[in-house]
This record gives structure tokens, sequence and C-alpha cells, in this order.
């Protein structure tokens, strides 16, 4: 699977969430770690997860791409920046097959008091059922997401206002 989501702003606290979802013992969370590093959590939160530290650095207050990416055989932590492009750190453990529970939240983890959150905006959130590879997540990134706009809402409601 490939979780995505623009950020622009800061965390309130580590370990702020961007996705969450937590049902024991499946639990699924991107977010900013107490090092300001991209991380995720999987395996039925297991430690080689939860504990990886290891992602790029989210930039303060200007507009970044993050992008996890959840393989068999590996993880992958991707931001992107306009002025350092796209950065990436691999957490190469065996990842068991795993849905994304109930109840996902964007932009906060309720878990472990108030503090937990993204402080800015938020845009493009997206959740793939697929590992995207490395040059569509820069294809998101610069170009954004491919969409036929035929019979799509924004067009009828473009349609509807110029009656």
């Amino acid at each position: 699977m490939t979780a995505v989501a623009w950020v622009n702003g800061w965390i309130q606290g580590p370990w702020a969430g961007i996705m969450c979802s937590r049902n024991d013992p499946t639990t699924f969370w991107v977010g900013i770690t107490d090092q300001n590093t991209l991380s995720y959590v999987w395996n039925n939160n297991s430690d080689k997860t939860w504990g990886w530290r290891q992602g790029p650095m989210l930039p303060q207050d200007e507009w970044a791409m993050t992008a996890i990416t959840i393989d068999k055989d590996k993880a992958v932590a991707y931001i992107y920046t306009d002025a350092k492009k796209l950065q990436s750190a691999v957490n190469k453990i065996e990842h068991i097959e795993q849905t994304i529970a109930d109840n996902l939240k964007i932009g906060r983890d309720e878990c472990c008091g108030d503090n937990r959150h993204i402080k800015g905006i938020m845009d493009e959130v997206m959740i793939f059922n697929r590992v995207l590879s490395e040059n569509e997540i820069l294809q998101l990134a610069t170009k954004g997401l491919a969409v036929e706009n035929k019979d799509k809402l924004t067009i009828k409601w473009g349609e509807i206002k110029q009656q």
C-alpha cells in the first residue's frame, strides 16, 4: 500500500499523526517522530516499525509531500520539497499483510494526549492499495494525480454555475 499527503506547517508535538487508524492489534500510522522524521506503524504495532526513526526530515512551515510505501520486504519513506527534491529512506524488514483499520484519522493521532497532531494545512491525502514506484511518487509530487475530469463533481458544478 501507499499513503501520501501534502503538509505545510509543523507538528503540535512528537509523534504527530498524518494518518492514523487504531484497532488493536491492527494499527496503521503515518506521522512524524520525536526526531522530526517521517515514519510509520505496521505489523500489528511492531517495534520494528514504530521504533524506526530513519525516515527523511519534515521541513517546517513549507509545503512537503510525504509518502510511505509498504511492501512485503520493505517500507520506503519519501519526502518531496521544491528545495531538496525527493528524499527517501528504506526500512528493510518483512511486513505482514494487513489492512487499514476502521476510523481513519487525518492530521492527528488520538493516542496519548492531545498534542499528537499536525498544526498547519494538509492537502491531497491519498491511499493506494498498491506500492507506488519512486517514479510514480515523483510524478505525484511534480505533476499531481492524473484523473479524467469528465463527469466529475467539480466539472458538473462548473457547468451548473455557468447556467
